[in-house]
């Protein structure tokens, strides 16, 4: 019979049984020996049964007994077994199958993974057909094509805007196989679908950067442009984090320091070179947290007809762990500005006015 299919039970005796007898039907696993009155679960062990229902009473003088509304919603190889009451058990097999393809389900657990893995580090999971109880088909489902979606773990989108991140088709066992490695780190679930079938979405779980690869200039709001142009001693604010290649902020640099430099083109060149020691004001080193750094205080003392800002990450202390192992991080260089002398100088009671 197919899961969640109502059958019947006949109960055949050798001689005519009294009206009122007593007797149960129980369903246990292929390889299990009977009794418990366990429920049948999603998995089932060899050896548990599931009682259906009360004890009927025979109502006719009968050799045949007739029990309906049967039904069995789990999948697999049962046995069924009859109790009358003070005569010996009877027993027959009973196959159940699943009952109609009606959605698709991970068979695998998603858990957390880096971004951007190879093939070989990238997470490998697997689909499979499920009819409405859940049972999974095991053939005839070859062909069927699959797509797995990225969604937000909260806030997601609705389903029919998610986009496939990667397609395949059932193979004859029944399962597609993914290998899903996300660029975008952040917390995730997600989506499975199959024409014709419901969809479904994985626990959910987190992507993590990559290792660090480069420092990534901050922009507004919470950093203002570098102005293409400034007068001298004006402060402004250069802010960087820290990145993966897949421009996620890495937090795993966490304690390392960063600091700033001014960069000067070099007089009839196409080259910069560092500005005199002093030449910036603001630009010590600064800790980064949370994957990043900001230099709200920058200050060029000196005139320049083109600049620029070098950030680099610094070398680890000696003895330091801060950040783990990091290779070569590509500094940040801002764009290029001019940095003019202030057109009047006035001091006044001591305090000096750029205008």
């Amino acid at each position: 019979v197919a899961a969640g299919s109502y059958f019947s039970v006949v109960l055949a005796f050798t001689e005519e049984i009294d009206e009122g007898l007593l007797f149960r039907i129980e369903l246990e696993v292929s390889g299990g020996g009977g009794g418990g009155g366990e429920p049948i679960a999603a998995a089932l062990p060899a050896g548990s049964t599931q009682r259906f229902g009360a004890e009927w009473r025979v109502t006719t003088n009968s050799r045949r007994a007739v029990l309906t509304g049967l039904r069995v919603d789990v999948s697999g190889s049962f046995v069924v077994v009859a109790y009358p009451q003070g005569l010996p058990s009877a027993r027959r097999p009973l196959t159940v199958t699943p009952a109609d393809p009606a959605r698709v389900q991970f068979g695998t657990f998603v858990g957390d993974m880096v971004a951007g893995g190879d093939s070989a580090t990238a997470a490998t999971l697997v689909v499979v057909v499920a009819d409405s109880f859940g049972n999974v088909f095991l053939t005839g489902q070859s062909g069927r094509e699959v797509k797995v979606a990225l969604l937000p773990a909260t806030g997601a989108a609705a389903d029919s805007a998610a986009t496939p991140i990667a397609i395949t088709t059932m193979t004859a066992k029944s399962r597609a196989e993914f290998k899903v490695s996300p660029s975008v780190a952040g917390d995730f679930v997600l989506l499975a679908t199959s024409d014709g079938l419901l969809s479904t979405r994985s626990n959910a779980f987190k992507v993590s950067p990559a290792a660090v690869f480069a420092l990534a200039q901050i922009g507004p709001p919470l950093v203002a442009a570098v102005p293409s142009a400034m007068l001298k001693g004006a402060v402004f604010g250069v802010g960087a984090h820290l990145v993966d290649r897949f421009g996620n902020v890495a937090t795993a640099s966490d304690g390392r320091s960063v600091s700033a430099r001014l960069l000067l083109l070099r007089e009839g060149g196409s080259d910069f070179m560092p500005a005199a020691e002093g030449a910036l004001l603001g630009g010590d080193p600064l800790t980064v947290f949370s994957g990043r750094v900001i230099f709200d205080s920058l200050s060029v003392l000196t005139a320049a007809a083109t600049a620029a800002v070098e950030v680099t990450l610094l070398p680890l202390a000696a003895g330091g762990n801060a950040g783990g192992s990091i290779g070569v991080v590509d500094p940040l260089y801002t764009a290029a500005f001019r940095v003019a002398e202030p057109l009047l100088s006035v001091s006044v009671n001591d305090t000096s006015v750029r205008v």
